[in-house]
């Protein structure tokens, strides 16, 4: 069975995503601190398409480096 489409809306009816976005917008309102901010967005959509890791690369001001790398759901290891 092929991994979901992330993109691909959702069927009719499903409301799996609605407690992991709640928890996403949670994370993003409150704002206190960027990092613990961006990886719970990170989390949330590991949990989104139940992948066992994610993440994400923030460009500086410029957009042409990499400011910081959220990284969820791997060790020191891998």
């Amino acid at each position: 069975m092929p991994p979901p489409d992330p993109l691909a809306p959702p069927p009719e009816g499903d409301v799996r995503a609605v407690p992991v976005l709640t928890a996403a917008l949670r994370a993003v309102a409150s704002g206190s601190q960027l990092d613990a901010t961006l990886h719970d967005i990170v989390e949330a959509a590991v949990q989104h398409v139940d992948a066992r890791y994610g993440a994400l690369g923030v460009l500086t001001n410029d957009g042409r480096r990499l400011d910081r790398f959220v990284i969820v759901g791997m060790g020191e290891e891998e």
